[in-house]
């Protein structure tokens, strides 16, 4: 059993077991990304090809931990929307500049020694909304590849500037949880729907292409829960 530190409103300091559940998830995604360049000879494994899927659970992850932690202080008039989105600047960028910065001095290095590779995907334009993680806002036929995973912290960042929203539509509803529950599941049908007419594909297939859609009704899944 994993024990918790009740704080002074009731609410438990540290949901510890989470943190075994996102490791989980996590490999699963790390896996289907291996997959993706995997020989075809090596096999093909439909359950890893599934772990995508775990973004759409990190999503919900997202909505619950933000309503468990900045909850309360909305509720009581004491959230500060500035703190709010400085902390979420702070656990984002660091790894993120890190990261696109690494595959920056690949694409350099790679064109200096010559190296093939597809240049649609590594424009200046694709550089740009990648380092300001607004790649997955819009429609968009070209994936891009300087940090193709990074749509979903693209589509996070997206959530966390509309968490005062949803944070108030959630205090509204408090007493009455399920009704949020049935909006997130109603909304994500409705979207899903939506997405399929514009994209020709399922929601769970939007990334680069408009992956904010993705996030919108699983944040408010897991603010429900």
């Amino acid at each position: 059993m994993t024990s918790v530190t009740p704080t002074r409103d009731g609410y438990p300091a540290d949901l510890r077991a989470l943190t075994s559940l996102r490791a989980f998830l996590a490999v699963g995604v790390v896996l289907f990304h291996y997959q993706l360049q995997w020989d075809p000879a090596l096999g093909f494994s439909p359950i890893i090809e599934r772990s995508r899927l775990a973004v759409d659970v990190f999503f919900m992850l997202s909505g619950f931990i933000l309503a468990h932690v900045y909850g309360p202080a909305f509720a009581a008039g004491a959230f500060s929307y500035r703190r709010f989105i400085v902390a979420r600047i702070a656990r984002l960028y660091p790894l993120h500049l890190a990261v696109l910065g690494g595959v920056l001095v690949m694409v350099i290095v790679a064109g200096a020694a010559g190296v093939q590779y597809d240049p649609a995907t590594y424009t200046l334009e694709g550089f740009i909304k990648t380092l300001l993680l607004v790649q997955a806002w819009l429609p968009s036929l070209v994936g891009y590849n300087w940090s193709g995973p990074l749509w979903s912290l693209s589509a996070e960042w997206f959530a966390y500037l509309l968490f005062p929203v949803y944070a108030l539509i959630a205090t509204k509803l408090k007493t009455r949880p399920w009704i949020l529950l049935l909006l997130g599941i109603f909304g994500f049908i409705v979207v899903d729907a939506v997405y399929g007419q514009m994209s020709g594909k399922v929601l769970p297939r939007a990334e680069d292409d408009m992956g904010i859609l993705r996030i919108l009704p699983e944040f408010l899944i897991g603010m429900a829960l």
